[in-house]
């Protein structure tokens, strides 16, 4: 029965470790990190830790030693795979002194049992031995003890994803995991969100004062599978100062801000009108004509992997032509009337419509492409200038209306009898507005 309601557990963690069997050492002299069990390099940064098959454990370890005396703020993107409710086990992060060979399959991940050590689980199973919640959580556990609640629980599961109980979505999410060695204080962020964190002295509480440590990814299946991968950050990514113009002509700030696990050495960029620039931080690149720009960048990060090319398209904005319509078209004393943007740019977005009542007596400046006003008797000069996102400015347009007084009427009518006709009189009350008076017969039904 056991086995029915758990079909992973069964298989009891073996451990390559302390003398026991252990999984294949794979190790690549050209990187830092060995390989070993499922575990396949994909790319010159990325790692498949588990294929979609039961019962496999693979793991990756960088074969330099870290010191915990010192602060990090490590990169990685992960990928769970898309199995949800048949998918398993998760991924663990885990720092251990111990050494790199190793990895167990089934519900530890291939984490339980090793001591001393620290891991931060992304675990997409629930394991009801070790009172798991129902949802993909993370938490942050010691000793290789994955049992919530018990003394070796750093930090309570919570849902991997803010607000999401799954993260088995066939989508790569950031995971960052942050080390402060002033204050002791280790945490994870998924997709940029603080999700975990312990306050705990790694250094004397968990390795016996001893900083030097390993740190790595381990990856299981059991009972379930799942398709399991990391990859270490090599993101090329840029900015532009706040406030840039990109009206025409226009030098635009480029500012890199991309992120390597690593140091990032080298940068090639390409501005989309068939310059270049290799370096992290280019000239201010003169764009004379307005348009839209692929703007590439790559980087390589100092063990040699190359990124892929982020592209990123930029507006160069022209000049937009400024223009208007009321609703309705006569407009009458104090009565609303709609205004509503008519304007038109072909490289860019008008995003502020700067309106002007009577040569500046009344200035107006919206967000928004419409405005409802009511104006007093007589003539109108209404104008309108509008800028763009991309801080192009139009010349001025201007209309002059002829405020009218909004008529007034009444009707006569003499009384009849049923089935005679009817003489209906208009009368115009408001002699300065242009009426005709007018009159019809009516047959009145009752």
């Amino acid at each position: 029965m056991i086995l029915l309601m758990r079909p992973r557990s069964f298989l009891l963690c073996i451990l390559a470790f302390a003398g026991l069997v252990p999984f294949s050492l794979f190790a690549q002299e050209e990187t830092p990190y060995i390989l070993n069990g499922s575990t396949i390099q994909e790319s010159c940064n990325c790692y498949q830790l588990t294929y979609d098959q039961m019962f496999l454990a693979g793991s990756v370890w960088n074969k330099n030693l870290i010191n915990l005396g010192e602060s990090f703020n490590y990169v990685f993107s992960v990928y769970l795979g898309c199995k949800d409710r048949y998918g398993a086990d998760g991924i663990v992060f885990v720092l251990q002194p111990v050494g790199t060979n190793l990895g167990s399959a089934g519900q530890g991940i291939g984490f339980q049992n090793v001591s001393p050590s620290v891991g931060i689980p992304i675990d997409t199973w629930q394991n009801f031995d070790f009172n798991d919640p129902p949802f993909d959580h993370i938490g942050i556990f010691k000793n290789g003890d994955l049992h919530v609640g018990s003394s070796n629980t750093l930090a309570y599961p919570v849902e991997v994803l803010d607000n999401n109980a799954n993260i088995e979505d066939c989508h790569w999410h950031t995971f960052r995991i942050i080390w402060d060695a002033t204050a002791k204080i280790l945490s994870a962020e998924i997709d940029n969100v603080r999700r975990v964190e312990t306050h705990t002295d790694l250094v004397n509480e968990i390795f016996s004062g001893r900083p030097q440590v390993y740190w790595g990814f381990t990856s299981a299946t059991g009972g379930q599978s799942n398709v399991q991968k990391f990859c270490t950050a090599l993101t090329p990514d840029f900015t532009t100062p706040l406030g840039q113009n990109f009206c025409a002509p226009a030098d635009i700030n480029f500012i890199d801000q991309s992120t390597s696990f690593g140091k990032v050495t080298n940068w090639w960029w390409e501005f989309g009108d068939g310059t270049t620039f290799q370096g992290q931080t280019p000239p201010p690149h003169d764009y004379p004509q307005p348009g839209y720009y692929t703007v590439k960048l790559n980087i390589q990060a100092n063990n040699g992997c190359t990124s892929d090319t982020l592209r990123r398209v930029i507006t160069i904005g022209s000049i937009p032509d400024a223009g208007f319509n009321s609703s309705p078209k006569i407009i009458c004393a104090n009565y609303p009337v709609l205004l509503s943007d008519d304007s038109h740019v072909q490289y860019g977005t008008v995003n502020q419509w700067n309106w002007d009542f009577n040569n500046g007596s009344e200035h107006v400046q919206t967000k928004d492409s419409t405005l409802v006003k009511t104006f007093p008797l007589g003539n109108m000069q209404i104008g309108l200038v509008v800028h763009t996102v991309e801080g192009c400015v139009s010349q001025p347009v201007s209309k002059t209306f002829d405020v009218s007084e909004k008529p007034t009427t009444s009707i006569s009518v003499h009384d009849a009898c049923y089935g005679d006709p009817v003489t209906l009189s208009a009368t115009n009350l408001t002699p300065s507005c242009r009426f005709v008076n007018g009159s019809g017969i009516l047959t009145t039904d009752k």
